[in-house]
């Protein structure tokens, strides 16, 4: 039975309080050795006492402010509507996309034991306990009957029951996560940042995980290894409660060798496969997807069945959609056999899908060759007014020859995860070399502006300057090729910044940032300026934490405050990951900038010359590149916007990602799934990384 939000806010409170005492004791221990070291006979300066006392606030002012600040509780009822609004958003707009209901449900049919299921959705209701596992062939649509499940579930949900969410078993890392709920928990807030927000307490992904307020919709174990599968199936054996529920997808011969590998089936699983589509019916389906009730000759071949090949491809979903897609003007050979014609789709549904919507002026969401009769009172049938929003249009236009090598390139991957392309699509020695050289073009950037600025005002670089720029040009690729290695694993972040400036700023957050710069500001300035009475340091010192300590925890505090997700977050898209990792990334420089170019101003003030107002502003620029760069927890952007300069100077990539997957993503190719993109089928992924399999 998992804990109680009251248990678990004790024993957070308990630990806290433990940690900081220990710290406390450590901190008056460390100030007493430093008391008996020093010598009764000579007088204490002034200046120093005040460096040591505030040296010592600068660690027990934060201390204790993190040591009184109360746990929250997780409020399970808010997060969890909060969810279940974020996956029904999330998921409408995703089977619009994929088209999984134009022009109408595939007419696909399941069985259990030899019998009809019906309705998917109340047949599951009727199962104790609720496990279902969806097999079949390659292209048979488990997937889209996972994602009409969900759906099913979500709007016709009963209270108490629990929130559907799909995952693809291919994130699953079982050496990292051994258990199904730190798993659950770990997606959760990664693909619903939103949970995170204080509003729901401090670990509300946990609690839903861990609470049995979760359904796990888990696609694609046929996408496993071997060895993966039946981990997989063990780990869900002894994960799952009486009462947990479960979606599983997997073709019917990976399912039954990983069952036989673990010695056990899924518990108290039912097993479900679907019925071949009839030519008929197929070709029925085809006809209705036609423009304007048009005919084709080559439906009428189906219909008959006098094609073997054609009847058996269009006995799948993923035949139907090829077969609307490539066929949709012109006749396919009857002759062609069953090998020859899922060939022939595959290495032409790229193109002909381009072809067949291309990219409007405006946002046009009804693609071309899908319009449908005037439903009654005159609105088309493809009206947003009156019907579900169809998928997207492209917003650019890309060769089809460029766009299938492209895609090539990304089938290499089980997914086409952006910021894991850095440590997929390199080899060792590029992910090695490539933060070196990036450094060094950063150093040439920080050291170009002081050039220039010390040439325009006529400045004779010295010593300091020289030694600047010598240490920036020996020191920044140092430090990136010892920092980028680490990079490779980092995730992005999830901030929005124009919801994070429509809200209003945790305003203990910022106290404790502003008087921790305070505190790190004071001795600064008094180390930093010597004067003749103990006062005037003093007063200068003040003046010295205001100008430098300021700007410092205000700009720890926006970074901090930025990357903790807004209450109303979105569920996370491929390109809203993209905008808000690179987003975070520019605020921690701009964020640098007004920290450093105070301190710099003051720094220069006390100087022996005017003249060294450029390298004033020269350390902000360095420090704008370095702190938005090495800052934070988040790096995803800035490494895959190297790498991606890598590999577009090659070809093997665009230069414009994200608006390339964005656009394949509206034309179908490629599926969402949280932050990560798929190729719509694994068959379609397979073939075009040449690993094709039947």
């Amino acid at each position: 039975m998992p804990p109680t939000p009251s248990s678990y806010k004790l024993r957070k409170v308990t630990r806290r309080t433990v940690l900081a005492a220990v710290a406390l004791i450590a901190l008056v221990a460390l100030s007493a050795l430093v008391a008996g070291n020093l010598d009764p006979s000579q007088e204490v300066d002034s200046a120093d006492a005040a460096q040591v006392l505030l040296a010592v606030a600068v660690v027990a002012v934060p201390l204790v402010l993190w040591m009184r600040r109360p746990a929250v509780e997780v409020p399970v009822p808010d997060a969890k509507a909060a969810l279940r609004e974020l996956v029904r958003a999330q998921w409408r707009e995703e089977a619009a996309a994929r088209s999984l209901n134009d022009p109408g449900p595939i007419p696909l049919d399941w069985y259990a034991h030899g019998r009809p299921v019906g309705d998917p959705v109340a047949w599951f209701r009727t199962l104790n306990p609720r496990r279902m596992v969806i097999t079949g062939g390659a292209g048979t649509g488990k997937t889209t009957l996972a994602v009409q499940l969900l759906l099913g579930l979500i709007e016709t949900a009963q209270e108490g029951e629990p929130v559907p969410v799909i995952l693809p078993l291919t994130e699953w890392d079982l050496s990292r996560w051994p258990h199904l709920s730190g798993w659950l928990a770990d997606r959760l807030a990664a693909h619903y940042p939103g949970l995170r927000s204080p509003q729901y307490g401090d670990d509300a992904p946990a609690w839903l995980a861990r609470g049995g307020h979760l359904l796990p919709v888990l696609d694609g174990l046929d996408e496993l290894p071997a060895a993966a599968r039946s981990e997989v199936i063990t780990r869900l054996n002894s994960g799952l409660g009486d009462g947990d529920q479960v979606i599983l997808t997997c073709r019917r011969p990976e399912y039954d060798a990983a069952v036989r590998q673990a010695g056990r089936m899924l518990t108290g699983a039912a097993v479900i496969v679907p019925k071949a589509v009839t030519p008929r019916v197929a070709a029925d389906y085809l006809r209705s997807s036609l423009p304007n009730g048009e005919e084709r000759g080559w439906l009428d071949t189906l219909r008959s069945g006098k094609s073997p090949a054609l009847a058996a491809v269009a006995a799948t979903p993923l035949g139907l959609w090829l077969l609307r897609t490539v066929h949709a003007e012109h006749d396919p050979d009857p002759r062609i056999t069953e090998a020859e014609l899922w060939h022939h789709l595959l290495d032409h549904v790229v193109p002909a899908t381009m072809a067949a919507r291309p990219p409007a002026g405006g946002r046009s969401r009804t693609p071309p060759g899908h319009d449908t009769p005037a439903r009654p009172g005159g609105a088309p049938a493809g009206d947003r007014r009156s019907s579900p929003d169809p998928p997207f249009r492209p917003h650019h236009r890309w060769s089809p020859e460029a766009a299938t090598k492209w895609l090539r390139t990304l089938a290499c991957q089980p997914d086409v995860t952006w910021w894991r392309i850095a440590s997929r699509l390199t080899t060792p020695a590029e992910r090695r070399l490539l933060p070196f050289a990036a450094g060094v073009v950063l150093a040439v950037l920080t050291a170009g502006p002081l050039v220039a600025a010390g040439a325009l005002s006529r400045m004779t670089f010295g010593t300091a300057e020289l030694w600047l720029l010598g240490t920036t040009g020996v020191a920044l690729p140092l430090i990136f090729a010892r920092a980028a290695h680490t990079w490779l694993a980092d995730s992005p972040g999830t901030v929005t910044l124009r919801r994070h400036l429509m809200r209003r700023p945790e305003v203990p957050a910022l106290r404790a940032g502003l008087v921790t710069g305070l505190a790190i500001g004071l001795p600064i300035g008094l180390g930093s300026l010597e004067s003749s009475t103990p006062v005037v340091s003093l007063l200068t010192g003040i003046v010295s934490a205001v100008a430098a300590g300021l700007p410092l925890g205000t700009a720890v505090w926006l970074v901090q405050w930025l990357e903790h997700p807004a209450p109303d977050l979105s569920a996370v898209t491929p390109p809203s990951s993209w905008r808000s990792d690179r987003a975070l990334t520019l605020a921690r420089a701009l964020g640098s900038l007004s920290m450093v170019i105070p301190l710099s101003l003051l720094l220069t003030a006390v100087g022996d010359s005017q003249q060294r107002v450029p390298l004033a502003f020269a350390l902000a620029w360095l420090a704008a590149i370095v702190f938005g760069l090495l800052f934070g927890r988040h790096h995803a952007w800035a490494v895959c916007v190297i790498v991606l300069c890598r590999l577009a100077l090659t070809g093997r990539l665009p230069f414009r990602l994200m608006p390339f997957l964005d656009d394949m993503h509206r034309l179908g190719i490629l599926r969402a799934v949280g932050p990560i993109y798929q190729f719509r089928h694994e068959r379609l992924r397979a073939h075009l990384s040449g690993q094709e399999r039947p």
